[in-house]
């Protein structure tokens, strides 16, 4: 939840390796992930703006992606991973 709701670039997991030990570094240096989806529209449907003009936005998107903190959480706190 703090990496969403902050500036932090978020890689989607479909595009990044975790188990690489370098992730970040790649993610990061060589722009090989794209940003999560459902992170950015989450940003959006909070009326939330990054600071940084480089990270991209996308519409809010109410009906298919969490609008607060508290729904993401209530989601997620019994589902195993």
């Amino acid at each position: 939840m703090q990496t969403v709701m902050s500036d932090a670039a978020m890689p989607c997991h479909c595009t990044i390796d975790y188990d690489d030990p370098d992730w970040k570094e790649n993610f990061v240096a060589n722009g090989k992930a794209e940003h999560c989806a459902g992170a950015l529209i989450f940003f959006s449907n909070m009326c939330k703006l990054s600071r940084d003009p480089e990270r991209p936005r996308l519409d809010a998107d109410r009906e298919n992606v969490f609008c607060s903190p508290n729904e993401f959480v209530e989601y997620h706190k019994n589902r195993k991973l």
